[in-house]
């Protein structure tokens, strides 16, 4: 799994990302992800 907002490599069941350290969400199936380029 990916980190949504570096890309960065993120290890099962992480919390955290270890790159840019946001906080790490699971997407639910039927939920459209959020990105900072959408805001725009």
């Amino acid at each position: 799994m990916k980190c949504r907002y570096c890309n960065a490599e993120l290890k099962e069941h992480s919390k955290f990302c270890p790159k840019c350290g946001r906080a790490v969400e699971e997407d639910k199936p039927g939920e459209k992800a959020l990105s900072l380029e959408s805001l725009y």
